[in-house]
């Protein structure tokens, strides 16, 4: 299933949370890490509210670990969330726009 299941955010990462690089297992594989957050970045061009979270992120690239992919993996949610209510959001204004 995926991400499919796992529910969304209403903030894009932790309050108070304390990321470094000596907790949690290192990663086998840092490429799917590393393009994730290459992407996340990109999208902070548009989405500017996530644009902390990338950036606390995005220091762990060199090296990153489990508790990083889990809160990119809360980035992500967080997004999904977001999406749904800039959707409701548009077609509440076209809603009432026809009823002008």
């Amino acid at each position: 299933m995926g991400m499919l299941t796992c529910p969304p955010y209403s903030f894009p990462i932790e309050q108070r949370l304390k990321l470094n690089n000596t907790h949690g297992e290192p990663l086998s594989d840092a490429s799917q890490f590393r393009r994730l957050i290459g992407c996340l970045i990109y999208l902070t061009f548009t989405r500017t509210n996530i644009s902390y979270s990338v950036q606390v992120l995005s220091q762990f690239m060199q090296s990153p670990r489990t508790p990083h992919v889990d809160a990119s993996m809360r980035v992500l949610r967080y997004l999904e969330l977001s999406e749904y209510r800039a959707l409701a959001h548009a077609s509440c204004e076209i809603q009432w726009l026809l009823y002008l």
